[in-house]
């Protein structure tokens, strides 16, 4: 890392040194003798290659060291072997120790004598070969090894029996079994052959002996008349017929199961079918760092007290039936100036200095004294866009013939090319006037870092996600691979799509309903979330660059500094007014750094909480925040649904409780829609008139 940054300061005193030879060449071209500017010796940027040529040098000593460390690693690693095949592993490894001594004691040509002797040179170099190669496959050996101890299920036991021959084939006398290894006893017999196929005889002698060094042990048993052969091993397991014989000594017992780190879920079951919640899975390895096991979210599921048969009622998986020319202008004057600008833009640079009024003694005047008095904020924002660019600064220096003739916006830009890096100047002005501003907007640093401790220490968004997790394994309860430990935050957007049976209420509505009753509380998690919901209008992912981009705009004005400081301009005050502003900049800026550093450390324990994938949560974090905050919208929209349907209810019962009274005005005709008189038909709301309304329906009674 600090080859690369030597390798990026050394590109920019490259840019330095082209950037004083170009300027140094236009001091020449404007003044003529009368400059006192020297031009740089030759050879000068000598210095800058030679170092360029360094960096790389040590970037290339920087790769052999990797490559070698990497070596040794692998030299010294461990290598743990079964116990029976410990002492060979054991050998090998003192024969590489004993080809790397060979290898350090053997002879070097000597440093004084530049060009050694034929034979002595090719006598060495055979034998570092043969070195070398013996070195190789002693390790491939230990490679093999190393795969076979970890491949086979149990050290020092017997190998496989051959499958059996197909039906109908004489495959004649089986083979022998391989050798074992050097210096490894099997511990028993050599399996015997596979059994032939019904009413087949091999018709062939026996197999050969077994091998020295198989170990020792009695024959098997000979085979029965008619076989030719010895009888072949028991059925593999779950293929019939008797179980095959204990394990020898030597194999060990088959190994216990592993216990399972997750929680026993509650066992609670619906008893009729419900309509099911289709999770999105977390697998084991993103549960256990998740909120649902280090929080026990999923534990103390069984701590919820349920209202299982209103649960089951609401969710019952039944199935509903459904019902069944032109006119030309005088001819323009031929202008009297030229430029070297295309129209666009001399068009444009006419344009602000006709609305500017500001001639361009004064604007060279307020570009080197750096006085806001005379270029505030608003104007620089002005003259920026209308400076020369380098294209244009070339273009202008190129011209020599009358600057009489040129027109004002070429006048105006070969001004501007009198101050010194002028486009530098006025850009790091720019940024030192707007810094306060820029810093504001990463002030929402803070309320990144408090959204991410309202989602790891929140206990009332916790116990939220717990009563869910419940909720949806006992509806999930009947069928297989449906009851988890966790979820991830995007299922919580599926809660409103599971109707209940009578299609009046969503599952989530039955949520906040049910919470309201048994966790009020709980009822009120988003009031412990609010800086979940600021966050979403917060750019995270650009706040680090920003960040980033003040700390190059910093360094581009320390360079600056720097060049200000070799060659001074009269009346220039930019070293003395950027100098002030930079030492109190870079010091907000190392601030704001280390908060980056905290922000991310915080979104990370985040995804790693709610069991997201790290590397695409940090590329855009506001949008799982967003599923919280438009879940948090849709538990408010529930509650709102469900206050209106309480008050809707509470009427209906307050009108049945109500006796019928008869109307005010008797049993006469009314006007229309205002109900039968006389009471009306029963069950049918009727209209009862009060005040004026009274009085006109005794005005009109017994009137058509």
């Amino acid at each position: 890392k600090k080859l690369n940054a030597t390798t990026s300061e050394l590109t920019d005193v490259k840019a330095s040194f082209e950037e004083l030879s170009e300027y140094i060449a236009a001091a020449h071209a404007a003044m003529g003798d009368d400059t006192t500017i020297t031009p740089l010796p030759a050879g000068a940027f000598d210095e800058t290659k030679k170092a360029f040529e360094l960096v790389k040098t040590l970037k290339d000593r920087v790769r052999s060291l990797k490559l070698e460390t990497t070596q040794n690693k692998i030299r010294s690693s461990s290598i743990k072997p079964s116990d029976s095949q410990a002492a060979e592993v054991s050998e090998y490894i003192k024969k590489i120790e004993a080809l790397e001594k060979k290898l350090k004691e053997a002879p070097k040509a000597s440093p004084t004598s530049n060009t050694p002797t034929n034979s002595g040179s090719a006598e060495l170099e055979a034998k570092i070969k043969k070195l070398n190669a013996d070195l190789e496959a002693a390790q491939a050996e230990i490679k093999q090894l190393k795969s076979s101890a970890g491949s086979a299920p149990v050290a020092g036991g017997p190998p496989p029996p051959p499958p059996p021959a197909p039906p109908g084939m004489d495959m004649g006398p089986p083979p022998p079994p391989p050798p074992a290894p050097p210096g490894m006893d099997m511990g028993g017999p050599p399996p015997p052959p596979p059994p032939a196929p019904p009413g087949m005889d091999m018709g062939g002698p026996p197999p050969p002996p077994p091998p020295p060094g198989m170990g020792g042990g009695p024959p098997p048993p000979p085979p029965p008349p008619g076989m030719g052969g010895p009888p072949g091993p028991p059925p593999p397991p779950g293929m019939g017929g008797p179980p095959g014989p204990p394990p020898p000594p030597g194999m060990g017992a088959p190994r216990a199961p592993r216990a399972n780190p997750l929680p026993t879920l509650p066992d609670r079951k619906p008893s009729v079918d419900t309509k099911l919640l289709h999770w999105t899975k977390l697998n084991n390895r993103q549960v256990l760092d998740s909120i649902w096991i280090k929080e026990k979210l999923a534990e103390n599921t069984k701590n919820v007290k349920l209202d299982e048969e209103g649960l089951q009622s609401k969710f019952e998986n039944k199935r509903v039936a459904l019902p069944s020319g032109g006119s030309g202008g005088a001819a323009k004057a031929k202008p009297t100036t030229m430029s070297l600008l295309d129209g666009k833009r001399r068009q444009q640079v006419s344009i602000f200095l006709g609305s500017f009024r500001m001639d361009n003694d004064t604007i060279c005047k307020g570009l080197l004294e750096m006085d806001t008095k005379v270029l505030n904020e608003n104007k620089l924002a002005r003259l920026q866009p209308n400076i020369p660019s380098v294209e244009e600064i070339a273009s202008q220096r190129e011209y020599e013939g009358d600057e009489a003739l040129l027109d004002k916006p070429d006048k105006f830009f070969r001004a501007m090319m009198t101050v010194p890096r002028v486009n530098k100047r006025l850009d790091t002005w720019m940024f030192q006037m707007k810094f306060k501003e820029k810093c504001g907007s990463l002030n929402d640093i803070s309320l990144v870092i408090k959204a991410c401790d309202e989602l790891t220490k929140n206990k009332t968004w916790f116990k939220l996600l717990e009563i869910v997790l419940m909720i949806g394994n006992f509806l999930n309860a009947k069928k297989r691979n449906k009851v988890i430990h966790g979820f991830q935050i995007k299922s919580l957007s599926k809660l409103r799509s599971i109707k209940s049976t009578d299609k009046k209420m969503d599952l989530l509505q039955y949520i906040q309903t049910f919470l309201a009753e048994k966790y009020p509380d709980v009822d009120k998690f988003a009031d412990t979330l609010e800086n979940v919901r600021y966050v979403m209008d917060v750019s995270i992912e650009s706040l680090a660059d920003e960040v980033a981009a003040l700390e190059r705009q910093l360094s581009t004005i320390e360079k600056e500094i720097e060049f200000s400081k070799k060659t001074p301009f009269k009346n220039d005050n930019y070293e003395k007014v950027m100098s002030e502003f930079l030492g109190s900049a870079q010091k907000k800026v190392s601030s704001f750094k280390k908060s980056i550093d905290k922000m991310t450390e915080k979104l990370k324990l985040v995804a790693v909480y709610y069991g997201e994938k790290e590397k695409e949560f940090m590329k855009d974090p506001c949008e799982f925040f967003g599923l919280i905050v438009e879940f948090m919208d849709s538990y408010d929209e529930c509650r709102r649904k469900n206050d209106k349907m309480a008050a809707a209810a509470a009427k209906d019962a307050k009108k049945s409780s109500t006796p019928n009274k008869r109307s005010a005005y008797g049993g006469g005709k009314q006007l229309p829609g205002m109900g039968a008189p006389g009471g009306g038909a029963p069950g049918k709301k009727r209209f009862q008139p009060t005040g004026p309304q009274a009085q006109l329906a005794a005005m009109f009674a017994g009137r058509k």
